[in-house]
C-alpha cells in the first residue's frame, strides 16, 4: 500500500520534534528513539556499524535520517538521546513484513513465493527490542547522543528464512523462488 512522502515528514520528524521538545519541556532527562537500519541504503546487508556513512533512498529512510538530525541537535546534557536503528523488525503485533507473510503462508500451508531468494536479511524480534530498551533504560548514559545497531548478527537469504520457517512449523508449503 502507497504512503505519502509527506506522512514522513509529519510523523518522523515533526512527531520526533514535537515529541523532544514536550519531553524536555517535562524535564524527561532520556528519551530512545527508533529508527531504521534503512538509513545506511544500498549497504544495508554488508557488514557496517553506527559510523557507516548514512543514504537515505526512499522518503522513509530520509525522514529517519532527519529525524536522527532533529534529535542531535536537541540533545543535551539535560536531555540525553539514544537512537535504536532497527533492522528487520518482526514479531507480535506486527501483521505485515515478509517475516510475517512467510509465517501466515505456512501456516495455511500455502505456497511462500521469493522474488530475490539469494537477498540477505537482517532480522530483530520486537520482543527482544523492547528487553533491550529496557536494560539500556535502567543503565547510566554517559553520552548526550548515542546510537546503535541492532540486530541478529545472522543474514539469512529470504530463501534461508523461507527453508527454516516450513521446516520450524512443520509447513507443507512449497517455495516458488524468482516468484512476487
Amino acid at each position: 500500500s502507497y504512503i505519502a512522502p509527506e506522512s514522513f515528514i509529519d510523523t518522523n520528524i515533526k512527531g520526533t520534534y514535537n515529541l523532544c521538545l514536550a519531553s524536555k519541556k517535562n524535564q524527561v532527562k532520556k528519551f530512545i528513539h527508533i529508527s531504521t537500519s534503512e538509513v545506511y541504503g544500498s549497504a544495508l546487508y554488508i557488514p557496517i556499524d553506527e559510523n557507516h556513512p548514512l543514504d537515505g533512498q526512499s522518503p522513509y529512510s530520509a525522514s529517519k535520517i532527519a529525524a536522527e538530525a532533529t534529535l542531535e541537535s536537541l540533545a543535551d546534557q539535560n536531555f540525553k538521546v539514544l537512537v535504536l536503528r532497527m533492522a528487520g523488525l518482526h514479531g507480535w503485533p506486527r501483521t505485515n513484513g515478509v517475516v510475517h507473510s512467510m509465517l501466515a503462508a505456512a501456516g495455511l500451508g500455502n505456497p511462500i513465493s521469493i522474488h530475490e531468494p539469494a537477498t540477505r536479511i537482517s532480522l530483530t524480534f520486537i520482543r527482544d527490542t523492547a528487553e533491550i530498551m529496557v536494560a539500556l533504560w535502567q543503565m547510566p548514559w554517559q553520552q548526550i547522543n548515542t546510537t546503535y545497531n541492532l540486530a541478529s548478527p545472522d543474514t539469512p537469504t529470504l530463501l534461508q528464512l523461507a527453508q527454516m520457517i516450513v521446516s520450524m512449523s512443520n509447513s507443507t508449503s512449497e517455495l516458488q523462488c524468482g516468484v512476487g
